[in-house]
C-alpha cells in the first residue's frame, strides 16, 4: 500500500497501526489463529459497508515498538516523499516512494532542487499523537453507534501530548463506548466520572489523572462547543452572528483550541539541530475572530511558538548554523499537522503564534468535510486573488490579519459606499497633497445605535474601531445624525474611505455574511491619568522641560505610593477600604480577574497568557514554577485545594475584604510592603510617572471641518476625571495650550504643543481626540507617522510640562534618507504570484503559499534593535542629533515594514550596529533583559559593539538623573516601611488562633485527633522548609549558569527527557528529591531516610493523590499545600468517611487554626499558604456573617459591605471591557 496524503490506513515506524501519516513501509496485518487466539484479538469493533467484519490492526509487541520508535526518532531519517503526478494507468501496489533511510532531511531552501521534474513534492503530516486504531474506532460506526465528539477526542489528545495519559491504555471496547454520545458535555463528564475509570483505562496510573468531576469551567467550555455545533448544523453561517432571532448574541467561535511548539536541541552531528514536538492544551473559552465564527471553533487551531524557538527563528542569519536551524524551523512550520484523524495546515503567523486551518481528515471514510480543503481556497475566499492582482504581494499577505483580529460581531451593514479621502493643501515645493483622513470613515447613527443596543452600552459611542469586509480602521458617528427627520427610515450604512480598504471584492458577486458584519474591536474610551515614559521624557527634556521638573514629579509619586500603602492610621474599616482601593489601583486586581473571565475576548486569544513561559531547558528539568501552577492552580487563578489566589496582590485585596488589618496581621503587612516596593520599582524602571493633568483616547479627524490648523478638541463622557487642585469634575480638556504625543515617541516632533478648544459643532464627539483636517499635513502624521486607524493619543495639560516646552521644526519629521537606499522593496504582485502557482496541484500550491504566510515567524527583531540603537544615540548625542533622527526614522519604517513590504538591507543593519549598538546604562534594560539580553545576532555573549561611537562631550542625561534619584528615594522609603512592619512580628490574631484554643480548652478534640494534627502539621512545616530551600538552591544554580553562559545541549539519548510534563514530572521529582535528601542526610535520622525511600515504592501513583506522612522536599510550595489539605489516608478511612460535610469543614477549620497558632510567630506565611480558605472564613465569621461577592464559602463582615460600592465601578468597567466596550492599553 502507498503512503499518500489521501490514504487513511497508512503505517508509521512506531506503531504499524492505521491513522498515522508518518511514512514507512507497512507490515501486513497479523492474522490470529482461529482456535487459540486471545479474546481481545478476535474483537471486531467496526464493520465494512457490506456489513462484513472489517479488519483491525493489532498493536505490535512492546519490544518491537520500542525498537521501531528508536528508528523513527533518528533525526537523520527524512520525512519527505516525492509522489508522481496522477497517471491514467494504475500504480503497482505496495511500493511507496521513500528516500533512503540514511539520507538527511533536506532543508526548505533545497527541497525544490531534489524533486524530479514531473513529480510533485509531498511532505507527510506531523502526527502530534500516535492514536493507532482507536481513531477509527472513535468514529461513527455503520451499526449506528455514535462517534466520540471531537472536543473530547481533542482533550484526550492534549493529555496524551502532555504525557499525562497513554492512548494505548484507553480500552477499545467499553472505554470508547462509554464516551460515545452526541454531546461534548455528556462525553467529557463521562470521561471524568470516577465511576467510569475502570471501564475507560487498562492502567491505574492513567485513571488517576481523569478520576475527578468536571469543573464548572470545563462544563462551560463543552456546553458552548455543543451549542456552536448545533447552530452550525442548522446553517454554516449561524456562527457568524447567531441563529435567527438571536443575532449578535449567540454567535460562535468562542472556544479556543491551542497548543505550543516544543523542541529539543541536538548536537548537530547529523546535520540536524532541533527535534520538534507539539503540546496541546485542553480547550478553553476566549475571544472569537471572523475566521472562527465563520468556519467554527474546532477548525481553527493556535499553536504558540516556544520563546526559545522564536528566538532562533528571528535571529539574523549571519552564520551557517543559524541558517540551518531556521531552515529546520521553516520545514516544521510548513508541515501539515495531524491530531487524531484531523489534519491542519498553517495559514498565518501572528504574535509568535501559528494559526492552523482544518483541511479535512486522513481518512476518506469520515463524512465530516470542511468547506475548504486547502489554504489556497481559504485565502481566495478571504481575499480574492482576481480582485487584488495589482496589490504588492507583501502587503497582500498581511491582509489575513483582518480575519484574525479578536472581535465581536456587532451589526450587519445594509449599504457600503466607497468615498475618497480628504486631502490637505499642496506642498509648495513638491506640489503633493497628503491624506488628512487616513484610516477613518463615517457610519450612520443606525449602525452605532445597533452596536450600543447589542452590547448593552449606556450611550452611543462617538467612534468605534472595527473591521468591515476588506476595510479596517475607525468609524465615527455621522455628524448629521442629530438632524434626521422623524419619519425617516434608519438605514445601516457605512462609508469606506480609499485609505481604509485593504481587500477588494467583486462588485458582481454578493459578499459572504461574515464580510457584511461589523467586527467590533472596541469603542472609544478615555483613560486617565496617562503616564510619561523613557521616550517621552527624552523628547520633553530636549524640547525645553528642565530635569528638575521630572525629578520632583517622580519623588512626589514615590512618596505618595509609600504613604498610601502603609498609612494604617484611623478607624479599622476606613483603613481597610482605603487600602483596598490603593491595591486595586496599583495592581489592577479586578482587571486581572476580568482577563481570566470567560468573556474577556481581548486578553485571552491574542497572547496565549495561559501558556507557560521560560526556557525549554528549565521546563525539561522540571524546575519551572509555571508547570506546578498548571497542576495546582485552576483557570480562576486559585489553588485547587485551599483556594489561595496565585497573585500576592489578590491575596492582600481579599484579606482586606475579609476583615484583616495589617497592624494585626504580619503576613498582610509584608504583602503590602511588597506591593509598595513593586509599584515603586515599576515607576523607576519604566519611568512611568503618572501625570494628574493628562488623559488618553482614540484620535479621529475633524468630521465637520471646523477646527483650524493646530487646534484639537477632547471631551469626556465619564465623571471620574478631576482637577487635582480644585477636585472639580472636568468635562473636557481645559482650553489653552496642551501637549499631544503617541507611542513610539522618538523624534523631536513626536511631541507637539497645540491649542485645545471647544466647538459646539463637535459636541457629539466625546472620548475621542479630534484633530484638524486643515493645513499641509495631518497632525497625526507628525506624531511618529501616526494615522487615524485606532492610534491612541496622550494629552498633557500640566503647566510644568506645557509652559517651557518648545515645538521642534517640522523638518525633523521628514525622512532624511531615500527609502531605496536603506530598504529593499518586494516588487512581486499578487497577479504574478498567482500566475506562477495557479496551475500546480493544490498541495504544491499550498506549500508555496504557506511558506509566504509563515514568514512572519522569521522576521528579525530589527525594530527592537533600532530602538536600542536610538536610545544609545539619544543618550550620547541627544534626540536632536542627526544620528538619533536617522535611526528614529529607520525604526518607524521597520515598525511598519510588514505593512509596506520593506526589508532592511543587511549591510545597512551591520554598519549601524557597529556604530550605534553601544553599552547602555542599567536603566535601559527591563528585568527580563537583565536575565537574558536581547540576542540580536545569535551571540550567546555580549551584543555590544566595541566600535560604537561615543560622545566625549555628552551632557547629563535626564534618565540617568531620574534613575539615581529614584533608587535613593525608594531605598529610604522601603527602609521606613520595613521598620514599620518589623514591630508587628509575633502579633497574634486571636480570631484565627482562638478557635483551636477554645475547642482545646473545652475538651472538644480527642487525643487521637490532636496527635494526628500535630504530626500532620509538623511534617508539612518541615516539608515546606525543605521544598523552599531546594527551590532556592535551584534558582541560584540557574542564575549562576546564566551568568556563566552554561548551556545544556541534548543528544539523541536525551531527547525524550524533555517531554516529561506536569503530573508525571511531580512523580519523578519526588523520586529525585528522595535521592537528593538521602545524600544530604546520610548521617541523619534513619527513620526519615527510610521514609524517603518509601517514596520510591511502586504505589507512588496512589500516594500522588494523598497526603505526606514524612518530611520530604516536593516540587513546590503549592504541592506542599495540596498535600496539607488532604487528610492522612488512615484518618480519612477511619474518621472522615464517617463524618458529614459540616463536620469535615469544622475539622478543617480547626486544623487551620492550630497551624496558625503554632507558626504565626516564626513563619507567618506558612499557615496562610496552607490553609488559606479556612483562615479567610474564620476571620470573616469573627467579623460578620454577610456573604462576600463571588468568593464561594468566603464570608465578609458587615462593615466591609462599604467596599462593595468601591468595587462596583471597577467591576462594571472591567465587564464593559470584556464585552468589547473598551480595551485598556
Amino acid at each position: 500500500m502507498t503512503d499518500s496524503e489521501d490514504e487513511s490506513d497508512s503505517f508509521d515506524h512506531a506503531s504499524d497501526t492505521p491513522g498515522s501519516s508518518v511514512p514507512g513501509s507497512a507490515s501486513p496485518p497479523t492474522q490470529p489463529p482461529s482456535n487459540k487466539a486471545p479474546s481481545w484479538s478476535l474483537f471486531r469493533h467496526d464493520s465494512a459497508k457490506d456489513r462484513t467484519p472489517d479488519r483491525i490492526f493489532l498493536p505490535i509487541p512492546d519490544a518491537a515498538r520500542r525498537q521501531r520508535t528508536q528508528i523513527k526518532s533518528e533525526p537523520g531519517k527524512s520525512e519527505e516523499k516525492v509522489q508522481p503526478q496522477p497517471q491514467p494507468q494504475p500504480k503497482p501496489p505496495g511500493k511507496p516512494l521513500t528516500k533512503p533511510a540514511d539520507q538527511a532531511p533536506p532543508v526548505a531552501a533545497t527541497i525544490a532542487s531534489q524533486v524530479p521534474q514531473g513529480q510533485r513534492r509531498y511532505l507527510s503530516p506531523f502526527v502530534v499523537v500516535q492514536s493507532h486504531m482507536r481513531v477509527k474506532i472513535m468514529r461513527k460506526q455503520n451499526d449506528g453507534r455514535l462517534a466520540v465528539p471531537w472536543g473530547v477526542q481533542y482533550y484526550l489528545a492534549s493529555l496524551a501530548s502532555l504525557d499525562c495519559i497513554s492512548l494505548n491504555e484507553l480500552d477499545v471496547t467499553a472505554g470508547i463506548n462509554a464516551l460515545r454520545s452526541e454531546s461534548n458535555l455528556t462525553s467529557i463528564c463521562a470521561l471524568l466520572d470516577p465511576a467510569n475509570q475502570h471501564l475507560l483505562w487498562q492502567s491505574h496510573a492513567d485513571s488517576a489523572i481523569t478520576s475527578r468531576c468536571a469543573t464548572d469551567r470545563e462544563r462551560q467550555v463543552y456546553d458552548e462547543l455543543d451549542r456552536e455545533t448545533q447552530i452550525r448544523t442548522e446553517s454554516g453561517l449561524n456562527g457568524v452572528i447567531g441563529p435567527p432571532g438571536e443575532e449578535m448574541r449567540s454567535f460562535g467561535g468562542r472556544v479556543i483550541f491551542e497548543g505550543r511548539f516544543d523542541h529539543v536541541e541536538l548536537d548537530g552531528r547529523d546535520g540536524v539541530h532541533c527535534q520538534f514536538g507539539i503540546k496541546l492544551f485542553p480547550p478553553k473559552l476566549g475571544g472569537s475572530c471572523r475566521f472562527s465564527r465563520r468556519f467554527g471553533s474546532e477548525n481553527i487551531l493556535r499553536i504558540k511558538i516556544d520563546p526559545a524557538i522564536a528566538k532562533k527563528a528571528q535571529r539574523f542569519p549571519d552564520k551557517p548554523k543559524y541558517r540551518e536551524v531556521q531552515n529546520e524551523i521553516l520545514h516544521m512550520f510548513s508541515r501539515t499537522i495531524q491530531i487524531m484523524d484531523r489534519q491542519y495546515r498553517p495559514f498565518y503567523c501572528k504574535d509568535d503564534t501559528l494559526f492552523y486551518f482544518c483541511i479535512g481528515t486522513a481518512s476518506k471514510e469520515c463524512p465530516d468535510r470542511p468547506e475548504f480543503d486547502c489554504i489556497w481556497d481559504l485565502f481566495n475566499h478571504h481575499a480574492p486573488f482576481a480582485e487584488n492582482t495589482r496589490l504588492p504581494w507583501g502587503k497582500f499577505v498581511q491582509r489575513v490579519q483582518l480575519g484574525l483580529s479578536t472581535s465581536v460581531p456587532a451589526s450587519v451593514i445594509e449599504k457600503m459606499t466607497q468615498v475618497p479621502d480628504i486631502f490637505g493643501e499642496s506642498d509648495p515645493e513638491t506640489g503633493k497633497r497628503v491624506e488628512m483622513t487616513d484610516g477613518a470613515g463615517c457610519a450612520s447613527l443606525a449602525v452605532v445605535r445597533d452596536i450600543a443596543q447589542h452590547l448593552g452600552y449606556d450611550s452611543i459611542p462617538s467612534a468605534i474601531q472595527a473591521r468591515v469586509a476588506g476595510a479596517k480602521g475607525v468609524w465615527y458617528v455621522d455628524p448629521a445624525a442629530e438632524r434626521t427627520l422623524p419619519n425617516e427610515t434608519a438605514v445601516r450604512w457605512i462609508e469606506l474611505r480609499d485609505s481604509q480598504i485593504k481587500i477588494r471584492y467583486s462588485e458582481s458577486k454578493p459578499l459572504d455574511l461574515s464580510q457584511q458584519v461589523v467586527d467590533l474591536l472596541g469603542p472609544c474610551r478615555t483613560f486617565a491619568p496617562s503616564t510619561l515614559s523613557k521616550q517621552i521624557i527624552l523628547v520633553l527634556q530636549s524640547n525645553g522641560v528642565p530635569i528638575s521638573t521630572f525629578a520632583d514629579m517622580q519623588r512626589a509619586q514615590l512618596q505618595t505610593i509609600a504613604e498610601e500603602v502603609c498609612n494604617w492610621q484611623g478607624p479599622s474599616d476606613t483603613v481597610r477600604m482605603r487600602l483596598a482601593a490603593v491595591v486595586e489601583r496599583l495592581c489592577k486586581v479586578e482587571s486581572l480577574k476580568a482577563k481570566r473571565s470567560t468573556e474577556s475576548a481581548e486578553h485571552r486569544a491574542q497572547g496565549m497568557e495561559s501558556q507557560r513561559s521560560g526556557s525549554s531547558a528549565n521546563r525539561s528539568q522540571g524546575f519551572g514554577d509555571d508547570d506546578h501552577r498548571e497542576i495546582f492552580f485552576g483557570h480562576n487563578g486559585r489553588h485547587l485545594w485551599n483556594g489561595m489566589p496565585l497573585s500576592k496582590y489578590e491575596r492582600a485585596y481579599e484579606m482586606l475584604l475579609s476583615g484583616f488589618h495589617p497592624e494585626k496581621c504580619a503576613y498582610l503587612a509584608d504583602v503590602l510592603v511588597e506591593i509598595a516596593d513593586m509599584a515603586m520599582k515599576k515607576l523607576i524602571k519604566k519611568f512611568s510617572i503618572p501625570v494628574a493633568r493628562s488623559a488618553e483616547a482614540m484620535v479621529i479627524p475633524d468630521p465637520t471641518g471646523t477646527l483650524e490648523e493646530g487646534e484639537i478638541q477632547f471631551r469626556f463622557s465619564a465623571d471620574n476625571i478631576l482637577d487635582p487642585d480644585t477636585r472639580l469634575r472636568l468635562t473636557h480638556v481645559p482650553e489653552g495650550e496642551v501637549l499631544v504625543t503617541r507611542h513610539p515617541c522618538l523624534l523631536p516632533t513626536d511631541v507637539r504643543k497645540v491649542r485645545a478648544v471647544m466647538r459646539p459643532e463637535l459636541s457629539l464627539y466625546k472620548d475621542v481626540v479630534v484633530f484638524s483636517t486643515k493645513g499641509q499635513r495631518p497632525l497625526a502624521s507628525l506624531l511618529s507617522g501616526g494615522d487615524y486607524d485606532g492610534d491612541l493619543i496622550r494629552v498633557f495639560w500640566e503647566p510644568e510640562l506645557v509652559r517651557p516646552f518648545q515645538n521642534a521644526d517640522v523638518r525633523y519629521a521628514d525622512c532624511p534618507f531615500e527609502i531605496e537606499d536603506v530598504f529593499l522593496r518586494i516588487q512581486k504582485t499578487v497577479g504574478e504570484f498567482v500566475a506562477e502557482h495557479k496551475d500546480k496541484h493544490k498541495d504544491e500550491r499550498d506549500r508555496e503559499l504557506i511558506k509566504e504566510l509563515v514568514k512572519g515567524a522569521f522576521e528579525p527583531n530589527v525594530r527592537g534593535l533600532y530602538g536600542a540603537m536610538h536610545l544609545f544615540t539619544a543618550w550620547q548625542f541627544g534626540t536632536w542629533s542627526a544620528e538619533a533622527v536617522e535611526l528614529a526614522h529607520k525604526f518607524c519604517q521597520c515598525m511598519d515594514s510588514h505593512k509596506t513590504g520593506l526589508t532592511l538591507k543587511a549591510q545597512v543593519r551591520i554598519q549601524d550596529s557597529k556604530s550605534y549598538l553601544g553599552d547602555l546604562p542599567e536603566w535601559a534594560y527591563d528585568d527580563k533583559d537583565e536575565v537574558a539580553s536581547q540576542d540580536w545576532f545569535g551571540c550567546e555573549s555580549s551584543n555590544v559593539a566595541a566600535t560604537a561611537r561615543k560622545n566625549p562631550a555628552r551632557l547629563d542625561s535626564v534618565l540617568c538623573a531620574l534613575w539615581e534619584e529614584g533608587r535613593r528615594e525608594k531605598g529610604h522609603l522601603k527602609d521606613r516601611l520595613q521598620k514599620q512592619t518589623e514591630k508587628l512580628r509575633g502579633v497574634e490574631d486571636r480570631d484565627l488562633s482562638g478557635v483551636w484554643r477554645e475547642a482545646d480548652s473545652l475538651s472538644r478534640i480527642s487525643n487521637e485527633v490532636k496527635e494526628m494534627m500535630r504530626t500532620h502539621v509538623k511534617v508539612a512545616e518541615e516539608s515546606y522548609a525543605r521544598t523552599n530551600a531546594r527551590t532556592r538552591q535551584t534558582i541560584e544554580a540557574e542564575s549562576r549558569n546564566r551568568r556563566n553562559g552554561t548551556k545544556t545541549v541534548a543528544g539523541k539519548d536525551g531527547a525524550r527527557e524533555s517531554h516529561s510534563v506536569p503530573l508525571r514530572r511531580v512523580r519523578s521529582e519526588a523520586v529525585n528529591a528522595g535521592a537528593v535528601d538521602r545524600c544530604e542526610m546520610r548521617n541523619g535520622d534513619a527513620s526519615i531516610t527510610a521514609a524517603i525511600d518509601d517514596l520510591n515504592r511502586s504505589d507512588l501513583s496512589d500516594r500522588l493523590e494523598g497526603t505526606i506522612e514524612v518530611p520530604v522536599a516536593l516540587g513546590s510550595a503549592s504541592e506542599v499545600a495540596a498535600r496539607f489539605c488532604q487528610w492522612p489516608k488512615w484518618f480519612a478511612k477511619e474518621h472522615i468517611a464517617k463524618m458529614d460535610r459540616l463536620e469535615v469543614e469544622r475539622l478543617a477549620k480547626l486544623r487551620a487554626s492550630y497551624t496558625y497558632s503554632i507558626t504565626y510567630y516564626h513563619k507567618p506565611r506558612f499557615a496562610f499558604e496552607m490553609g488559606w480558605r479556612w483562615l479567610m472564613s474564620l476571620k470573616a465569621e469573627a467579623s460578620g456573617q454577610e456573604q462576600a461577592h463571588g468568593s464561594g464559602s468566603l464570608q465578609v463582615p458587615t462593615s466591609t459591605l462599604d467596599l462593595l460600592s468601591l468595587r462596583t465601578k471597577i467591576i462594571q468597567r472591567n465587564f464593559e471591557m470584556s464585552q468589547g466596550q473598551g480595551v485598556e492599553i
